[in-house]
């Protein structure tokens, strides 16, 4: 597994747990030092490669031009490479290096990790195709009817979870969630009416309440990605869906069903109401 150490000053702290979290989201095991805090440049550690954020609040601080340049006197063969998190040209760097690579992160953060892992032999954010290649001479034997159902039904759960989120909170594509608690009561909140479209079985054959599958699956992805970090919105979204078709058997309820539903609901509230008055 690669090791890379995330060299910063504390202007540039904020964007640390984002570079941390993609790369070893990417099996690149990270770390990270701030030179703002650390007594002595020969105590950071040695590791494959050095991250170095530069920002305009970075660029003139002697606490990195210092770290930096002992960095390469002490592991000459170690990759350096310089994140730009704003336009900044190499001819303003205040340190000097023999040999780096300066990847431009201010106007395509999507090129600059794309460029970043290829420095890996990574793929940023790879796109698996998990479906079975199929010999098309034999579709009509290899093809059933319930594998069909399956793929529509992921579909339809990811993109009716997504859509219920951006319309309930505006947001799109590209917007990130911070994954704290009341994010976590809040999307479980915008998703439960779209969440109650299906019926949930655990691997008993039991059905679950809708609330319980979506607090259980909610607290799965808040422990995967990490309590605390800042993830594109609709990863989240579509990872939550993905880990309920993992955890449960899912089958979509038809109208009348969901007809059924409602109406317990509404015997259950009606007797509490009542119990109440008379007592």
């Amino acid at each position: 597994m690669p090791q890379l150490c995330i060299i910063n000053t504390g202007d540039d702290k904020r964007f640390v747990k984002l570079f941390a979290t993609l790369l070893e989201f990417h099996y690149i095991e990270t770390q990270f030092q701030d030179v703002d805090t650390v007594k002595n440049a020969m105590d950071v550690p040695q590791t494959d490669s050095f991250l170095i954020l530069l920002s305009q609040n970075s660029l003139t601080s002697i606490n990195l031009k210092n770290v930096v340049e002992k960095l390469e006197t002490k592991y000459p063969t170690a990759q350096y490479i310089i994140a730009l998190l704003d336009p900044i040209h190499p001819d303003e760097f205040t340190f000097h290096l023999r040999n780096y690579h300066a990847i431009n992160f201010s106007q395509d953060m999507l090129k600059g990790f794309t460029k970043l892992m290829s420095l890996f032999d990574v793929t940023f954010l790879p796109k698996y195709d998990r479906r079975e290649k199929i010999d098309r001479r034999e579709y009509s034997e290899q093809r059933h009817g319930d594998d069909r159902r399956v793929s529509n039904l992921s579909q339809r759960i990811r993109t009716g979870f997504w859509k219920s989120y951006a319309m309930a909170t505006g947001a799109g594509v590209y917007d990130y969630l911070m994954m704290e608690a009341v994010q976590q009561v809040l999307v479980i909140e915008f998703l439960k009416p779209e969440a109650e479209h299906y019926e949930y079985l655990d691997a008993q054959g039991n059905v679950q309440e809708t609330s319980t599958v979506l607090e259980n699956c909610c607290q799965i992805v808040w422990d995967r990605f990490g309590k605390g970090s800042f993830e594109r919105a609709i990863f989240i979204i579509e990872a939550l869906a993905d880990t309920i078709l993992d955890n449960y058997s899912v089958k979509m309820l038809d109208r009348r069903q969901e007809a059924e539903r409602r109406a317990g609901d509404d015997r259950r509230k009606i007797k509490l109401n009542y119990s109440y008055t008379a007592a």
